[in-house]
């Protein structure tokens, strides 16, 4: 009986390999690998998409091996999935696991586990620091490798707080009247530009704002990576934006002036961080 274990869908650039993981002779629906003869050509290979080539060569290629490797790619890729999900934002179950784990006591009361989801982002930042500078050869330098200090986890709290009480728990920092225009702005403004479009409208409820000393930044789920805007007051115009994706620096009287760039940078860090 013939048997299928790979299918290949080409355009001459982008290649999608498929096996059938699921149900034997029948190609999943999604590929377990891409190779984009685009990126190859200028170096940017992923390593997932070497390793598939390679193993696609004469003298290598082995049929039964397909299967194995491409269940493998396929589960490795839903748990890098789910890992990033639990970084990025670790729920109930997650810190749970974890504190076990790690013996802390005391009930699981909701203010504990409140608690200790800041310490554990917190925590999985040293770790992933740590384990990229022990790559190259840094990872017993102290002087790099620190465990965040109070103010840094006092500002990580407050950052978790809704925009409305920001404010109150940073006494030092008063947020004026124009960086609260400019905060409303960009919550009252994305719903239109982004036409009816119900899956990133949903999106919004991930945009909130940040008062520091001296620059009032306005991002997209995640502090740094997720950056929509830094904003000052400007001295020649009423408003100065900073756009960190693009490097780009707006200075104007009128708000609307920002909306093709504040769509796109938005766009971006959707499609970046999910």
């Amino acid at each position: 009986m013939p048997t299928v274990k790979l299918g290949i869908l080409t355009d001459g650039l982008m290649y999608q390999l498929f096996s059938d993981t699921e149900e034997e002779n029948l190609m999943d629906n999604e590929p377990f690998a891409v190779v984009d003869l685009a990126q190859v050509a200028q170096e940017q290979i992923a390593d997932d998409s070497f390793d598939a080539l390679v193993k696609l060569r004469r003298g290598v290629f082995d049929p039964a091996d397909i299967g194995a490797d491409a269940r493998r790619k396929i589960y490795i890729s839903e748990y890098v999935g789910v890992l990033e999900q639990a970084f990025e934002d670790p729920d109930e179950t997650f810190v749970r696991v974890l504190m076990d784990m790690a013996h802390i006591e005391g009930r699981r009361m909701p203010r504990l586990l409140e608690e200790h989801t800041l310490y554990i982002r917190e925590a999985m930042n040293v770790f992933f620091d740590k384990k990229l500078l022990e790559r190259v050869g840094f990872a017993d330098r102290d002087d790099i490798v620190k465990v965040p200090d109070a103010d840094s986890q006092r500002s990580a709290a407050i950052q978790e707080t809704a925009p409305e009480q920001r404010e109150a728990e940073e006494p030092s920092i008063v947020t004026t009247d124009v960086e609260r225009e400019v905060y409303h702005y960009v919550k009252q403004r994305l719903p239109f530009l982004i036409a009816r479009d119900d899956s990133l409208f949903r999106k919004l409820e991930n945009v909130y704002f940040k008062d520091f000393r001296g620059t009032f930044a306005v991002s997209y789920k995640q502090d740094r990576k997720g950056r929509l805007l830094n904003f000052r007051e400007g001295t020649d115009t009423r408003y100065r934006f900073d756009f960190p994706g693009s490097g780009e620096t707006v200075t104007t009287d009128t708000l609307s002036d920002i909306d093709e760039r504040l769509l796109a940078i938005f766009m971006a860090r959707v499609d970046e961080l999910g």
